[in-house]
């Protein structure tokens, strides 16, 4: 069924061609065939950390910031006490990365429970009250000698 405006006929098939003409008009963007899709460049990642036994932080910057630590809580002046084996150095960055990865991946959970995809902080402050909460409810239990 045709319809006349303007001394001109228009049909549903003109009206499509119209519409399809101004799509290409608007969308005129050029795509990268080279780019990645959308999460394949994070799971290639995640994989990868998974995979190597790398430190996240580096030697030097945490053993700066435990050497800073010794040295608010003992002595200022003793020398000795910003001294640390590498061994033990290595111990307490495993287990301080350790740590820190647990709550986060159970603040992720908090993240996906609460549906959304995006960690903020408040997920964060429960995963950590959490855990303490945890831990308070163990105490009551340890055995005494």
């Amino acid at each position: 069924m045709a319809r006349t405006i303007r001394n001109k006929t228009v049909t549903t098939k003109t009206k499509r061609l119209a519409a399809k003409e101004r799509k290409e008009k608007f969308s005129k963007r050029r795509i990268n065939p080279h780019a990645f899709r959308p999460r394949t460049k994070i799971d290639k990642e995640a994989r990868h950390y998974q995979k190597t036994e790398k430190f996240f932080v580096s030697n030097a910057a945490f053993k700066r910031c435990i050497v800073d630590i010794i040295k608010k809580l003992g002595r200022k002046r003793d020398k000795a006490a910003s001294k640390v084996r590498p061994e033990a150095l290595k111990a307490l960055q495993t287990a301080a990365e350790a740590s820190t990865s647990d709550v986060l991946s159970d603040a992720n959970e908090v993240t996906l429970h609460a549906k959304r995809k995006t960690l903020i902080l408040p997920d964060l402050y429960l995963a950590i009250c959490m855990r303490e909460y945890d831990l308070s409810v163990l105490q009551q239990f340890k055995p005494s000698h």
